[in-house]
């Protein structure tokens, strides 16, 4: 396996790692904006 390979898979994974994060702060505002929603 060549550097060039490493690297485009560790870059591949921070992609997928970041958009995991995105997805769980958007369910995760989603979820309480629905609270409060239920609360007011």
């Amino acid at each position: 396996m060549s550097r060039t390979t490493i690297v485009r898979e560790i870059r591949k994974a921070a992609e997928l790692f970041k958009n995991f994060d995105i997805t769980k702060s958007l369910n995760f505002y989603g979820n309480l904006a629905t609270k409060y929603e239920v609360v007011v």
